[in-house]
């Protein structure tokens, strides 16, 4: 147990680290002049027509790190890493396969944060809720425990939406990670840990499921959407 402990204030311990890192740079960064928005700049400022940023590929060597600093396309509105500039500006071409090997263990870093902090932080809670309210396993997890796994993606989805250049992107990322879910993650879960489903809540919840995707398949199919199919 003391060793589960160090190892999870261990790895806490690193990403504060670096978020620590990432806001110093950015604070002195910003002190250097004054900052203009790159998608809503001042008037009068010279404004940098907007590309997609997916050119970057078909442009030399030399210019990919130009293009990622000055198209407003290419600038994230949050976060504190900038990845784009990091692997365009930050690695010499030459060391693209490690700069891509660096941010695949950085993304399995932060699928292990996120594990370590739900085993230990939003299970135990959740059991305790469930317990006091005297509900079943099954019932709070198709309510607290799909309100706790899905709340990111509401969120970021109506921040996606708000855009029209990555409005399609959220959408993509919902039905994504729907199909992540009910396949690598299910079948993940089954190997490892081996259980007994429950026939009915299960075959409940698969028939709702392929019914909500068929309605928004018709949804985009038909181009609009109804107070009624939004309900």
């Amino acid at each position: 147990m003391a060793g589960r402990w160090l190892n999870l204030h261990w790895a806490l311990s690193v990403l504060c680290v670096l978020l620590m890192a990432e806001t110093v740079s950015g604070t002195r960064g910003s002190s250097t002049g004054a900052h203009i928005s790159p998608r809503f700049p001042a008037s009068g400022v010279n404004q940098t027509p907007v590309i997609d940023c997916r050119k970057v590929c078909g442009l030399n060597v030399s210019d990919r790190c130009d293009f990622i600093r000055t198209n407003p396309d290419c600038h994230s509105d949050g976060g504190y890493l900038d990845y784009l500039e990091g692997i365009f500006c930050h690695f010499p071409p030459s060391l693209l396969p490690l700069a891509v090997t660096v941010y695949v263990s950085w993304l399995l870093y932060l699928f292990l944060i996120l594990g370590v902090t739900a085993a230990k932080f939003f299970c135990p809670n959740l059991s305790a809720i469930s317990t006091t309210l005297k509900l079943s396993h099954n019932v709070a997890g198709v309510t607290f425990l799909a309100f706790g796994n899905g709340a990111p993606d509401i969120f970021s989805a109506l921040v996606a939406f708000s855009d029209p250049h990555t409005a399609g992107l959220a959408l993509g990322a919902l039905f994504g990670a729907g199909v992540l879910v009910t396949t690598v993650v299910a079948g993940g879960i089954t190997i490892l840990h081996p259980f007994m489903a429950a026939s009915r809540p299960f075959f409940r919840d698969i028939i709702f499921y392929m019914v909500a995707v068929f309605l928004t398949f018709l949804m985009l199919f038909r181009g609009r959407v109804t107070l009624a199919w939004a309900l």
